[in-house]
């Protein structure tokens, strides 16, 4: 069975919330007021700086705050596509960091009309981190007897096959395991300390 879906949409759960760092960062979204009269035109100049097509800050240079500002709508640009968060909940977050009620719609159909690019990069820059990424998993439960004798004991065992893909276009690895609810439980810890670290890198 393929569950890939559902552990993507619980991996967006998990990490829905902005961590306290992120809070106060968000702090100077609403700061843009002081730095441009365009907001949304110095939004796309942050997404261009985040795809790689270079920085263009200079006509806010003598701006107050400006490199605060700046780095809070470069990591809200980053989380909202990396989380993949509906149009809806940037409109709240942009709203919870004071951001005029006027601004928010056109500011956050701004991120959502690059929204591809910005996911393209990010996935690039992601690829950095690993010479692999997992492709696809599929999982079957398997019950087992504990003893030939005595049938009414059993154990559940998880059969997980991983497809691992290398990202120079080698062809891809199966790794299988079979874990018990303990082993699965230690490597769920493992993935999810992973993906942490995965987020701050990259998001």
């Amino acid at each position: 069975r393929k569950v890939s879906a559902l552990v993507f949409e619980n991996a967006k759960m998990s990490y829905h919330s902005a961590s306290p760092t992120e809070s106060d960062k968000y702090t100077h979204l609403s700061g843009v007021s002081n730095v441009s009269k365009d907001p949304v035109r110095f939004l796309h100049v942050v997404i261009d700086d985040v795809i790689g097509r270079g920085e263009k800050y200079q006509p806010y240079a003598n701006a107050p705050g400006v490199k605060e500002v700046i780095e809070a709508y470069r990591m809200f640009v980053r989380r909202c596509v990396g989380r993949n968060l509906p149009k809806e909940k940037i409109i709240e977050d942009l709203n919870q960091a004071g951001i005029p009620q006027d601004r928010q719609q056109p500011l956050a159909e701004g991120i959502t009309s690059r929204w591809k690019e910005i996911e393209e990069s990010l996935v690039q820059h992601s690829s950095h981190i690993s010479q692999a990424h997992l492709k696809d998993f599929d999982w079957k439960l398997h019950m087992t007897l504990s003893s030939d004798k005595i049938s009414t004991l059993r154990e559940s065992l998880l059969l997980l096959n991983l497809s691992v893909q290398q990202n120079h276009g080698e062809k891809s690895k199966e790794i299988f395991m079979e874990l018990n609810k303990e082993q699965l439980g230690e490597l769920i810890a493992k993935l999810e300390a992973a993906n942490e670290t995965v987020q701050e890198l990259t998001v």
